[in-house]
């Protein structure tokens, strides 16, 4: 019987020990705290998150060129080279394959030429924020169209890697520049625009240059002198110490087309000689051609002309999407005064040709049947 009391004594001992035990490990010093769950990670918000577009934008009435008036950012190269922002225009249309991408061609000057850079922009579920998609998620452009009359001017923000650019883009025509400036200056919380001169459509090298109005194709026949080239192209600066006048003879066809024949007698008494045959578009006093010599495209307009005297003749040439400009002076005689010099001279430079690239030929020999 004493042994079996001694058995229940023992339980009785070892139970108290045991409970004891798990009260210090609950409320006493021994006791480790279990783990706190982190609390959710909030998600990220760019400036662009706070950048919503101010009306139900309305992206079909978005289509269309658009003028790049003015930009505002903090980014170092803008903040370098902020007074040497280069002449841009936008020309924004529907792709081809799919409703949920814009197609985005962008026109530009750079190194004194002219490039064009296509992008898609693709459409995202708020109405007037695209993304410009790079090679990596953390590369995308956000853009925002900010606001906009969709007639003169548009706002747009573009955030990359977390900084924001913004645009201020106009259209051709009438702009309303009072209004534009009020709402530029409220976007930008009186942060102040350098407004480009009087706050219209300009574009310099990559602008339209319209051909002269009433052109007529056969007063400009005949016998032309070269007098005058003016190009930032890399073989003329590399020639222009050498080169010399030469001829041109235009010649209309029967469809309204223009034959060009051109040469120049080299120094050792051989003639250099080309050809194209202009073809007319719907806009009289312009014309294309591809130069199969240096395979490239050419939209050629004839500016100025005084059919006895002289022609200005503007010339755009592309290859492999960079387009470049040419401006060419003929005369009907290899003499020309001053005050023509000049105006070619003038128009060079509006066009973006560099004034060292502006050059007026000296007198040379005439191929034996120019």
């Amino acid at each position: 019987m004493a042994g079996l009391w001694r058995c229940i004594l023992a339980v009785v001992m070892l139970m108290c020990v045991y409970l004891w035990d798990s009260a210090e490990a609950v409320g006493g010093a021994k006791s480790r705290p279990r783990p706190q769950r982190r609390p959710p990670k909030k998600p990220k918000i760019t400036p662009i998150d706070q950048t919503q577009p101010e009306q139900d934008i309305d992206i079909e009435r978005m289509l269309g060129t658009w003028y790049l008036l003015n930009t505002a950012s903090k980014c170092s190269y803008l903040v370098n080279h902020g007074t040497k922002v280069e002449p841009t225009v936008i020309t924004i249309a529907r792709t081809a394959t799919s409703n949920e991408t814009l197609s985005v061609s962008t026109k530009t000057r750079h190194n004194h030429q002219c490039w064009e850079i296509l992008q898609v922009y693709h459409l995202t579920s708020v109405p007037g924020r695209l993304t410009l998609k790079g090679s990596a998620p953390e590369q995308n452009i956000e853009i925002v169209i900010g606001d906009t009359d969709y007639n003169s001017y548009a706002i747009m923000y573009y955030q990359k890697q977390g900084k924001i650019t913004m645009k201020l883009y106009g259209h051709c025509g009438d702009v309303d520049r009072d209004h534009v400036i009020t709402q530029t200056e409220e976007a930008m919380r009186s942060t102040l625009l350098r407004m480009l001169a009087a706050l219209v459509c300009v574009l310099a090298a990559c602008a339209d240059v319209m051909p002269v109005k009433d052109f007529n194709l056969e007063k400009v026949a005949g016998k032309w002198y070269m007098v005058g080239f003016a190009t930032n192209a890399q073989w003329f600066v590399n020639h222009k110490a050498t080169m010399k006048m030469g001829t041109a003879f235009l010649t209309p066809t029967d469809v309204e087309d223009l034959d060009l024949s051109y040469s120049n007698l080299n120094t050792d008494g051989s003639c250099w000689r080309m050809t194209h045959l202009a073809k007319k578009t719907d806009t009289p006093g312009r014309f294309t051609f591809h130069s199969q010599t240096w395979n490239n495209d050419n939209d050629m307009r004839i500016v100025d002309v005084v059919y006895d005297e002289y022609a200005l003749v503007h010339t755009i040439k592309t290859k492999n999407g960079v387009s470049e400009v040419l401006n060419k002076l003929y005369s009907r005689t290899p003499d020309t005064s001053a005050v023509l010099q000049e105006k070619f001279s003038q128009f060079s430079l509006e066009t973006g040709v560099l004034a060292e690239n502006i050059v007026m030929l000296p007198k040379n020999g005439e191929c034996p049947d120019a």
